[in-house]
């Protein structure tokens, strides 16, 4: 069984993808901008032992490519770098039950070994439970620590598609545009959005970006798109970074711009909170056909940063 390791991934809580035809709402401008000055990253094939037994990652050098955002003016405000042996005090990791699909019970934060820290890294553990019931991990800061605009980004590794999936998201705190009793089909994000940063399909070397608005129910809208991801599952690390302001939203890849969404009613104008998270999809259809022999996988996260 091959191990591949992510680091701040974040599930989405809707299922659902559709690619996006408005060019007002989409550029995937990535060829046309350099690339920032990013460290050679190293290759999974060239990794010796980088799991043990328990699936807690053992071998991981830290990466040089900490970039700060594009552009200037930025000050780093908030950063969690794992470098510890529990998850700590800044991250919920409270058990959240999905639910049932494709003949399977799903839940988040079945037990605490779900997430943990390793020292240098955040884990994020995918794996059966018995024959009928799946989890996978997940750690929030609601509640703790949320923003309204600001460049975050974080430095992951994501698993191989194989029914599952790692993500890296913000969601706004209860009773705004999402969750909560106050929902209003305005069809507007500005009172809190659901932003998927990374979610790591079954596409090679692709993933999807997705803004969803007006909570779950038959009010919701969401605004995806697939965007291109060299390296996305042979590379050690990846990093995923969101450029958030009153008038758009950029989503980077490695430093290269890969997506602009500029229609001023997708924005958010509230707090919101991060989100890291594997999920698991058994139908097929979103994160590849489920092969339980795979588990467990492991989400990695490296680190997490915030500027403003």
């Amino acid at each position: 069984m091959r191990h591949v390791f992510f680091t701040l991934a974040i599930t989405s809580l809707v299922l659902t993808s559709c690619d996006v035809n408005d060019e007002d709402l989409l550029t995937d401008a990535g060829n046309d901008l350099p690339e920032m000055a990013f460290a050679q990253e190293e290759t999974f094939e060239n990794l010796n032992t980088p799991y043990n037994v328990d699936g807690r990652l053992n071998i991981k050098p830290k990466g040089t490519n900490t970039k700060n955002p594009p552009g200037s003016g930025w000050n780093l405000v908030w950063s969690d770098n794992f470098n510890r042996n529990s998850v700590g005090s800044d991250w919920n990791t409270d058990y959240k039950y999905r639910g049932w699909k494709g003949g399977y019970e799903l839940s988040w934060n079945q037990n605490s070994s779900d997430v943990d820290c390793n020292g240098s890294a955040m884990v994020i553990r995918i794996r059966e439970v018995n024959n009928q019931l799946l989890t996978s991990g997940r750690a929030d800061t609601k509640g703790l620590s949320s923003w309204k605009y600001c460049y975050i980004e974080a430095r992951m590794h994501m698993p191989e598609p194989h029914g599952f999936q790692g993500a890296f998201w913000m969601m706004p705190n209860a009773g705004n545009g999402m969750v909560g009793g106050n929902i209003q089909d305005n069809n507007t994000a500005s009172d809190g959005a659901e932003i998927d940063i990374v979610e790591a399909n079954k596409s090679n070397n692709k993933y999807t970006t997705n803004i969803h608005r007006d909570g779950y129910g038959n009010k919701t809208e969401s605004n995806s798109a697939v965007v291109g991801a060299p390296g996305l599952h042979s590379n050690w690390w990846s990093v995923f970074g969101l450029n958030w302001d009153s008038s758009k939203y950029e989503f980077y890849y490695n430093g290269t711009l890969k997506r602009t969404v500029s229609s001023s009613s997708w924005i958010s104008d509230v707090n919101q909170y991060a989100i890291l998270s594997a999920g698991i999809f058994p139908d097929g259809n979103w994160a590849g056909s489920l092969d339980l022999n795979e588990m467990p996988a492991f989400v990695y996260a490296d680190w997490i940063k915030v500027w403003k």
